[in-house]
């Protein structure tokens, strides 16, 4: 069976990482056997990729300092050996700085830690935490911004950790996802403006009046209660 993220954190909790050794990658588990490399932007690119992934999906754990290779009896890649390394090697912050730049939104709960091996009192790994999300927090963009002298670019990225049961975005469906979004405001403005046109037709009749008023009442209250409830009161203030 595979490990999943709780026998996971446990090792790495109490620093066992011999324990690792063995187990296949999956979907909430990744190993590399190095930290990242930030002296050009491929690596800084590299871990928003692998970071954004992981919070596409269902979040997971990424170990720096495991070292892996193809199964032979598994699907995936198998943990080989440990090599934990010294703490000056990696810079937390920096790391973090870079996944903020990286990634849009910032990913919440997201912790990048130092964990000391329970063998050896001077070194041990890096564990990128990537905690689950609702849908509604998604997706996690890798983003860049290139000025040029005519014309400012924004490039971005979408990744997502891949499984047999949960196919991640394809450009097409991650389109429609933007083309939905952007479409939304205008479309809601027009439906409100329609509500309040009924509305004011219906104050008009005094046959009606009372009635009207009570309508007007209840609408406005939902308006607001809606409005509330999707964060949309700035756009309509």
């Amino acid at each position: 069976m595979a490990i999943d993220r709780t026998q996971l954190l446990t090792i790495c909790d109490v620093g066992d990482f011999a324990k690792l050794v063995g187990e296949v990658e999956n979907l909430v588990f990744d190993c590399k056997a190095m930290p990242y490399i930030f002296t050009d932007e491929k690596g800084r690119r590299e871990i928003a990729k692998d970071v954004s992934a992981f919070a596409n999906s269902v979040g997971g754990e990424i170990l720096l300092g495991v070292k892996t290779q193809p199964s032979t009896t598994h699907f995936g890649d198998e943990a080989v050996s440990v090599n934990p390394f010294a703490q000056s090697l990696v810079n937390i912050t920096q790391y973090n700085d870079v996944l903020s730049a990286w990634i849009y939104p910032e990913i919440p709960g997201l912790a990048v830690k130092w964990k000391l091996s329970s063998t050896d009192s001077a070194k041990g790994i890096v564990i990128i935490n990537i905690p689950p999300h609702a849908v509604s927090s998604k997706p996690f963009l890798i983003a860049k911004t290139l000025d040029g002298t005519k014309i400012v670019e924004s490039v971005f990225g979408y990744a997502a950790r891949k499984s047999d049961t949960s196919p991640p975005l394809g450009v097409k469906e991650l389109q429609q996802h933007l083309n939905a979004g952007l479409s939304y405001d205008s479309n809601l403005d027009g439906r409100l403006g329609a509500i309040e046109a009924s509305v004011k037709a219906l104050l008009g009749n005094s046959d009606s009046q009372a009635h009207a008023k009570a309508l007007a009442t209840h609408l406005s209250s939902a308006i607001s209660s809606a409005l509330m409830h999707g964060d949309l009161g700035r756009v309509f203030n």
